[in-house]
């Protein structure tokens, strides 16, 4: 449904296009504060998908565990009274 002095025709035959600049943007006094929140929220949400579900049931005695960082499996020592079964995640990555 047309409406009445549109479309109005265009003198310079192109879109007009108005490009800006700024030295400074509005956020840039607190970008850091922001960052650095961010990068907490998510050590803080990688840290309850780490420890959030169980991997291992056991029975007996835990002797150690492997150091974080040291290896991408989790691993656990025991004595040789000691039960590990491992609980697998439905991706089929443990």
């Amino acid at each position: 449904m047309p409406v009445d002095g549109y479309p109005k025709p265009n003198a310079i035959g192109k879109i007009p296009v108005v490009y800006g600049r700024q030295d400074a943007f509005e956020t840039e006094d607190v970008d850091n504060l922001i960052d650095r929140l961010e990068k907490l929220l998510s050590n803080f949400a990688d840290t309850n998908d780490y420890h959030a579900s169980p991997k291992i049931f056991t029975t007996g005695e835990i002797v150690g565990f492997v150091l974080k960082g040291g290896s991408r499996r989790h691993c656990a020592r025991g004595d040789r009274a000691t039960a590990i079964p491992i609980v697998a995640a439905r991706s089929g990555r443990v």
